[in-house]
C-alpha cells in the first residue's frame, strides 16, 4: 500500500509498509540505522541524518501518506497502515471513502474512526445475536 525511502547518508532503504517489525531492525541494521523505529520520523530532508519519504502507487495510499507529518514515526506509520488494511470488512468500504475525500486530518483522528467503526460493527452484531 505505502512504500518508504530510507536513507542514512549514502545508504538507502526501500520499504513496503506494512512491515514485520523485527524483520525491519535487520533490514534498518543494513544501512547502518540502529534507532529504534519509534525514533524514526518521517522527514525528507536532505539536512537530516536520516531521512524517510513515503510514497504509494495507490490513490488509497496517496490520501493515507497525507495524514503523516514531520512529528510521525516509521512505526506509527506502520501501525496506521496495519489498521486501515486489517479493518473489518464492514467498515472497510466507508474507511476508504473517507480517505479518499481527505476526511482525516491526523493519525490519531484515522486511528479513532477505525476504532469507533469496529466498535459500532461489534455492537451490532451483539444486538443480532
Amino acid at each position: 500500500m505505502i512504500r518508504a525511502i530510507v536513507r542514512n547518508k549514502e545508504n538507502t532503504l526501500l520499504l513496503d509498509i506494512p512491515f514485520h517489525r523485527t524483520g525491519l531492525c535487520e533490514q534498518l541494521a543494513s544501512i547502518g540505522i540502529w534507532n529504534p523505529q519509534g525514533d524514526i520520523f518521517i522527514r525528507d530532508n536532505e539536512d537530516e541524518k536520516i531521512s524517510v519519504k513515503l510514497y504509494s502507487d495507490s490513490y488509497i495510499g496517496n490520501h493515507l501518506i497525507r495524514i503523516f507529518d514531520e512529528s510521525d514515526t516509521l512505526s506509527g506509520v506502520n501501525l496506521a497502515v496495519n489498521m486501515v488494511m486489517d479493518a473489518d470488512e464492514s467498515i472497510k468500504s466507508e474507511l476508504e471513502q473517507n480517505l479518499l475525500y481527505d476526511q482525516y486530518d491526523s493519525v490519531k483522528e484515522l486511528l479513532t474512526d477505525i476504532r469507533d467503526m469496529s466498535e459500532n460493527i461489534q455492537q451490532d452484531r451483539g444486538m443480532q445475536l
